[in-house]
């Protein structure tokens, strides 16, 4: 059985090691270089349980990670704090068993009470079953940046999305 709950510092590992699979292997995210265990520590410091920035993780019966989910900064400025960037991975033997809605169902219910009035997310192209996820929770399309990016020798577009809370 999957279970939703916040991720604790002792999940960073099992965070980054999905997360860099998305970095090594496919076009999810624009990053091109994994992430230290460094790095992903600092971002889960980011993520304090009493602010909007929040970050769970599903895990397994063994309490193994098997995804995670998280709102982030929109942009810098502080007329933007109303506004969160949402982010989910599922680890890869787990895509399609439906942690991606557990994640989100969490994550949206986890944010209904903080001071926030959108939700984005930047969903790099082709991705259907990202574009689906998004969908069936409300978001719809706000952008279309063209070949916005390259990755792995290819340019990709970008579909921003958004949602209101």
């Amino acid at each position: 059985m999957i279970t939703v709950r916040y991720a604790e510092l002792a999940d960073v590992p099992a965070i980054t090691d999905i997360y860099n699979e998305y970095v090594l292997y496919s076009t999810a995210t624009f990053d091109v270089e994994p992430k230290s265990i460094e790095d992903r520590t600092e971002w889960f410091y980011a993520h304090p349980r009493d602010s909007h920035y929040k970050l769970l993780c599903a895990v397994d019966d063994q309490q193994q990670v098997t995804g995670f989910t998280a709102t982030n900064p929109f942009r810098p400025k502080e007329a933007y704090h109303t506004s969160v960037e949402t982010t989910v991975y599922v680890a890869p033997n787990q895509r399609n068993t439906g942690i991606g809605k557990l994640l989100y169902a969490a994550l949206f219910e986890a944010v209904a009470e903080e001071d926030l009035h959108r939700a984005y997310a930047c969903i790099a192209l082709p991705n259907p079953s990202s574009m689906s996820l998004h969908h069936s929770f409300g978001f719809s399309p706000a952008g279309l940046f063209h070949e916005a990016g390259r990755k792995f020798g290819r340019y990709i577009s970008i579909q921003w999305m958004e949602k209101s809370l």
